[in-house]
């Protein structure tokens, strides 16, 4: 039974830690152009660029968040 949950608790947090890599990543080569070069307002303006970084951030933060919680679930089954 615990060899079980180490098992899926250790996928959970290989496959948390990829999705936070892979969207910080993504979220790092949103091309943002020059403020004097583009609206500030509408579908591909500065702030909807904005906006949609700072969600994948977001999205981000909370798979590493999943990733750090089970590795210290790990680590507490682990002492047992």
């Amino acid at each position: 039974m615990l060899v079980q949950m180490t098992t899926i608790l250790t996928s959970v947090q290989l496959i948390a830690t990829a999705g936070a890599a892979l969207l910080w990543l993504w979220s790092a080569i949103i091309y943002i152009p020059d403020l004097m070069q583009t609206r500030l307002s509408g579908p591909e303006s500065v702030t909807e660029i904005m906006r949609k970084q700072s969600r994948m951030n977001a999205i981000a933060a909370l798979f590493a968040s999943v990733a750090a919680a089970t590795q210290a679930t790990l680590a507490i089954l682990g002492q047992k």
